[in-house]
């Protein structure tokens, strides 16, 4: 799995971000097709820090008071080390795989958090950006 696309994902979500801006009606599915091949790093940790090789796609979902749940992923393996203050095994995963496994309407989207770059896509937009549901 390689993703070929010379754009990185956090600005290839940031357009279609500004597309959505623009038109909330526009048709998702060029968004979703183009988003879906981008591969990002998930973090592979249970709550408590252990690794959990059996997990198929890991889908970790970080509870935070005044934002929500929200799932990380991250774009390199830099940006994962200068995020976690502790060292987890990370899975790269599609966005297409990642958006099949989505864990809840509720939950946001934070690409690369806690470095310059960080997007935060909030949950109604991580719906129509996968095409979960249409508004």
């Amino acid at each position: 799995m390689t993703d070929s696309s010379p754009e990185p994902i956090a600005a290839r979500i940031r357009r279609a971000l500004d597309a959505l801006a623009d038109d909330r009606h526009a048709p998702v599915p060029a968004w979703v097709h183009a988003l879906a091949e981008g591969e990002v790093l998930v973090p592979q940790a249970d709550e408590a820090g252990r690794w959990r090789p059996s997990a198929a796609v890991p889908v970790p979902v970080v509870r935070h008071r005044e934002d929500g749940p929200f799932v990380p992923v991250f774009t390199s393996e830099a940006t994962v080390a200068a995020a976690l203050s502790y060292t987890t095994p990370c899975q790269r995963v599609r966005l297409g795989v990642l958006a099949a496994v989505w864990p809840g309407e509720d939950v946001s989207l934070a690409v690369d958090p806690g470095s310059p770059d960080a997007l935060t896509v909030d949950a109604a937009d991580v719906q129509l950006l996968f095409g979960l549901h249409s508004s």
